[in-house]
């Protein structure tokens, strides 16, 4: 095998160093890059599963909301008349027992 020898002083020597030195680098940060690319794509990607596992949570809170909210109003209202109505009742039969002039207490009507 021949071998070609180049003779070249030590500046040119640093200087060849320094370039595949730098080489070595480029070619390191190039990977790197690569490697982030990499990992902000699978970034992106569970960024948009979770957001959209929020949003999904988000819509059955709400739903959860309005439920609360009409069993509050709407049913508590509708459960609520007929406790007034009975209410009413028992304030007007005790009325009557008065008017009748029956005054006993209605606690010992039950004994």
């Amino acid at each position: 095998m021949d071998y070609d020898t180049a003779f070249s002083s030590v500046s040119n020597l640093r200087g060849s160093v320094q370039v595949i030195r730098q080489a070595a680098r480029n070619f390191a940060l190039e990977q790197s890059s690569r490697d982030i690319l990499i990992l902000m794509n699978d970034i992106k990607k569970q960024w948009g599963l979770f957001t959209d596992r929020m949003t999904k949570l988000g819509d059955h809170l709400d739903k959860a909301s309005e439920a609360y909210e009409d069993l509050l109003g709407t049913r508590k209202r509708q459960l609520d008349k007929p406790f007034r109505e009975l209410d009413d009742l028992l304030i007007q039969s005790d009325v009557d027992a008065l008017a009748n002039g029956n005054s006993q207490d209605r606690s010992t009507e039950s004994e």
